[in-house]
Formats: structure tokens, C-alpha cells, sequence
């Protein structure tokens, strides 16, 4: 009985120590299963994450490529956009009744204004983040982006022989757009017709000129924009285009080139503040421009010679006739929208005939031969007048008591308090009664 005990247990103790051996072998392979990298392949991904890591920061330049991709994807895509709008414009001008046709001619005008504009802006910041000052070849007065680095010297790359910019510097709308200079004249030709006058009632009886005037329309506001941008960037390129270039292809002497046309067209259009605005800009552009043919047929006509009189219809006479049509109105709001335009182009008359350089000396000679602009440009004569009304804080001249508390109050003499001032000044504003 014994005997057979003791060879019972020592089975059962082997039995055991299988099991224990099997269930050691199961956990082992239990490990290796459950692992998501064996030994041999985690040894390789560490080698593969040290070559990486050695290889210098190759994932940035590739984010910097795809980058680069895109930005150029943006502007292929840009220019293809306004090489679109550009052709719409191109057939509109030349078709027979473009407005009635193209009713987004005006719109249009506009949008690649502003598409230029958004690539020059684009320009100068992308030039401003890599430290490039702003200048030009008048010390920043007409460029609207900057050419010259952190020390102030001009970069020879993006400078022409004669001290502009070269035109294939800029920004490739701009390049398209500088070649079409000739749609955008013949889009000022294009006359809209009648509109009522500011005020008038369209339920009234059309009376022509009392009712109705000569509109200016937005396709030509939006052509007058184009050009002002062009010559503000200070490209002699544009400059000599715009010097040679009249409204129609035509060898006529008799006709007036596009820049003298824009200023015709703002004394002839007196109530079309964003007209006024472009033209004004894009004179002025042209007055500061060393280009000498870009800029006399503004300050003597030609044209004019056969007449005797070649000042009579130049820019410094028109002004000088605005200039005093307006002091003699009775009221400032009898004036006429363009007066302030006058002034602005006026005082730049002046200072272009007080300066000493030589590229103007022609100006200064015509100028001091008209006697209309002399007239105006006199100590105390108009110009000086309408100057002296502006000077002031914000809103203009404050109000003396003879023009407005006199008029407003009767003549009375008395200091009124400001709560008195205000409960007069919202009795009149809500049409109450007055003297």
C-alpha cells in the first residue's frame, strides 16, 4: 500500500510540472502575439526614425514646396480670372451699343481695378516682410509699391535706365492690363446719355437741362480708375504709352489725347465725385511724372494754336475759371461738385511753378504765360480765398457768429448754452419753423 501511494504523488508531481512547463510556454507565446512589433521590426523602425531624424528637417522643405505650389496655382489662377474680365471688356468696347449688350461693362471696369490693386498690395507686403523700404523715382509720391532695400539704394533689377520702373517687374495683371491701355480710352468714349439731376423727381416732367443732365457713367469712372492706378505706379513704360495714346486710333492731331480727355471730362462732368477722384489722381500722376509730352498737353493745347489762343482750354485755365465761378455763389451749396477737385490740382499748379528743377521748367514758363492762372494764383486771388475757407480741424473753418448764429437766431447778440444749441439744431433737422 505504500508503495503504491509514493508512485501515485510522484505522477501527480510530474503531471503538475507539465502543466506548470505548458503554461509558461502559453504566456511566452501570448507576449509575441499580443505585441504589435516583433523584436526585428522595432529595431528597424528605430533605425528608420534615426535616419530621419539625421536627414536635417526634410518634412519642412517639403511643406515649403507644396506651399510655393500653391501660391503659384493662385496665381495662374488669378490671371486666368482677369485675363477673362479683360476680354469681356475688349469686346464690349468695340461692340455698336456695348451698354444695352453689356450691362457689366462698368462692373467689370471696376473688378480689374481692383484685382490690379490687390496684386500691387500683395507685392508691397510680401516686399515689406523681406525689409524693402518705400521709395521711387519721386521719393514715393506716384509709385504705390516700394524698389529699393534697407539701405536706401535703388536695386538695379527692378530700375529702368531712366530712374522708373520696368514694367515687367510688376505684377502680371498689371501687365495685362498695362497692354490695353488703348480698350480702357476707347471706354471713356462711351456715352451713357441723360441722367436726372441730384433731387429731381422721375415722376416730374423731363425738362433737358433742369431736370436731366449728362451722366458720366460707371464704366467710365471704373476706365478713369485703371488709368489713375497705372500712371501712380511710376513705370516711364506706361508713362510713354499714356503720352502717345488719344481715345480712337487716329493720326488727327485735332484730337485730344486720353489724359487731357480725362481732365476735359472733369470740368465738363461736375457732379460725379468718384470721376473726379480718378481724374484728379491720375492728373496729378502725370504733373509729378519726369515725362515732359505726358504732361503738356495739360498746361498748353496745341490743337489750339490755330485759335491764337493755346491756354484758353489747358488745365491751369479751367481750374482758374472753377476756382472763381465758385466765390461767385451767394451760398457754398450753390457751388458746383468739382470745386474741390479745382483746388486740390490748383495748389499742385503752384507748387509745380514755385519748384526749381529743370524736367518742369517748360511747365513754369507756360504757366507764367497765362494770365487766367496768374490771375488766380495772385497773392489773395481765388485760389488763396477758397485756401483760406479750408483752414480749420476736422469738417472745415469753425462757424463764425455773423454767418451762423446771426442767421439762425435773428440777430440776436446773446451766448446761447450748447443744450439750447442742440434743441435748435433738431428743431431744424426735424423741418420745424423758423424765421
Amino acid at each position: 500500500t505504500t508503495t503504491t501511494t509514493t508512485t501515485r504523488m510522484n505522477a501527480n508531481e510530474i503531471d503538475s510540472d507539465e502543466n506548470q512547463s505548458d503554461e509558461e510556454e502559453e504566456e511566452e507565446e501570448d507576449v509575441f502575439e499580443d505585441a504589435s512589433t516583433t523584436p526585428e521590426e522595432e529595431t528597424n523602425g528605430n533605425n528608420a526614425r534615426e535616419s530621419k531624424n539625421t536627414s536635417g528637417g526634410g518634412g519642412k522643405e517639403e511643406e515649403e514646396e507644396e506651399k510655393n505650389e500653391s501660391e503659384e496655382d493662385d496665381e495662374r489662377v488669378r490671371e486666368e480670372d482677369f485675363s477673362e474680365l479683360l476680354r469681356y471688356v475688349k469686346v464690349a468696347v468695340d461692340d455698336e451699343n456695348p451698354l444695352e449688350k453689356y450691362d457689366k461693362l462698368g462692373s467689370t471696369l471696376w473688378q480689374l481695378s481692383n484685382d490690379a490693386l490687390e496684386q500691387l498690395a500683395n507685392r508691397e507686403e510680401i516686399e515689406g516682410q523681406q525689409g524693402v523700404g518705400a521709395s521711387s523715382s519721386d521719393n514715393g509720391e506716384r509709385s504705390i509699391f516700394s524698389i529699393v532695400n534697407e539701405e536706401e539704394e535703388e536695386d538695379e533689377a527692378n530700375v529702368s535706365k531712366d530712374g522708373g520702373l520696368n514694367l515687367q517687374d510688376l505684377p502680371n495683371c498689371v501687365q495685362l492690363a498695362a497692354k490695353e491701355l488703348s480698350v480702357f480710352a476707347k471706354a471713356l468714349t462711351i456715352d451713357p446719355g441723360m441722367a436726372y439731376r441730384p433731387g429731381s423727381s422721375k415722376t416730374r416732367e423731363v425738362i433737358p437741362g433742369e431736370t436731366t443732365m449728362r451722366a458720366i457713367g460707371s464704366h467710365r469712372v471704373g476706365a478713369a480708375e485703371i488709368i489713375a492706378m497705372m500712371l501712380q505706379l511710376g513705370c516711364l513704360e506706361i508713362d510713354e504709352k499714356m503720352a502717345h495714346l488719344k481715345l480712337e486710333e487716329t493720326n488727327d492731331e485735332s484730337k485730344p489725347m486720353t489724359l487731357e480727355t480725362l481732365a476735359i471730362m472733369l470740368f465738363e462732368y461736375p457732379w460725379s465725385s468718384a470721376f473726379h477722384a480718378a481724374a484728379s489722381r491720375a492728373i496729378l500722376a502725370a504733373l509729378s511724372s519726369p515725362h515732359e509730352k505726358l504732361w503738356m498737353p495739360l498746361v498748353v493745347c496745341a490743337r489750339d494754336e490755330g485759335m491764337g489762343d493755346v491756354y484758353k482750354n489747358s488745365l491751369p485755365t479751367k481750374v482758374a475759371e472753377t476756382m472763381n465761378e465758385a466765390l461767385l455763389c451767394k451760398r457754398v451749396s450753390e457751388r458746383k461738385g468739382n470745386v474741390g477737385s479745382a483746388v486740390v490740382l490748383a495748389n499742385a499748379l503752384r507748387e509745380f511753378g514755385e519748384a526749381t528743377d529743370e524736367e518742369r521748367s517748360e511747365m513754369r514758363k507756360h504757366l507764367n504765360n497765362n494770365p487766367k492762372w496768374l490771375e488766380a494764383n495772385k497773392d489773395g486771388g481765388s485760389l488763396d480765398r477758397l485756401n483760406e475757407e479750408q483752414v480749420g480741424g476736422l469738417c472745415g473753418p469753425k462757424p463764425t457768429r455773423s454767418q451762423f448764429l446771426e442767421t439762425n437766431l435773428g440777430g440776436g447778440g446773446s451766448v446761447i448754452s450748447s443744450h439750447e444749441l442742440l434743441r435748435m439744431l433738431q428743431h431744424i433737422s426735424l423741418g420745424g419753423g423758423g424765421n
